[in-house]
């Protein structure tokens, strides 16, 4: 939809389209370089089975706010999202895919404490290059345990945090 709009800076109107028959959101706002902020809470993703890409390589984007109808983050979702420090993972998300955050070494903040169970994490690689010592998975205290054991998750278990020890 607003593939390699490589100028653009801001939309305005996302909240007025409908997205409820959409499936596949592959690229929609890939290489939108100037894109600082974007808003798609409104959308409705409950049938979305594709979101590979959705954001890759929108390099300036700080903030993504996502619909709690969302249920997986796609491969390569977020690659060279180079300004984006953290993202907030919505409750109904149930997996994510393989090089999902990569190449984001300045995201230190995967939240997901909103989470209603342990999405499944498809590979460990979904992290690849996300090189930052400091980042933090911040999980819902009632699933901590199972989080840190979980099939992937255990790779990353120095990184996993309770949301009740976790500080901004």
């Amino acid at each position: 939809m607003f593939y390699n709009c490589w100028s653009l800076k801001s939309l305005d109107f996302l909240d007025r389209l409908d997205t409820s028959g959409v499936t596949n959101m592959n690229g929609v706002f890939r290489a939108c370089t100037l894109l600082k902020e974007i808003d798609i809470s409104t959308w409705d993703m409950s049938n979305v089975t594709v979101s590979n890409s959705l954001f890759n390589s929108c390099t300036n984007m700080e903030r993504v706010v996502y619909p709690d109808s969302m249920t997986r983050v796609g491969q390569s979702q977020f690659n060279y999202c180079l300004s984006l420090l953290s993202v907030r993972i919505p409750p109904n998300v149930t997996s994510i895919a393989p090089y999902a955050f990569e190449y984001t070494q300045n995201l230190i903040l995967f939240d997901f404490r909103d989470l209603l169970q342990v999405p499944v994490l498809e590979n460990a690689n979904a992290f690849t290059n996300n090189t930052n010592p400091n980042k933090k998975i911040v999980v819902p205290d009632s699933l901590y345990e199972q989080w840190k054991s979980a099939n992937n998750w255990n790779a990353l278990s120095q990184f996993i945090v309770s949301a009740s020890d976790y500080s901004d």
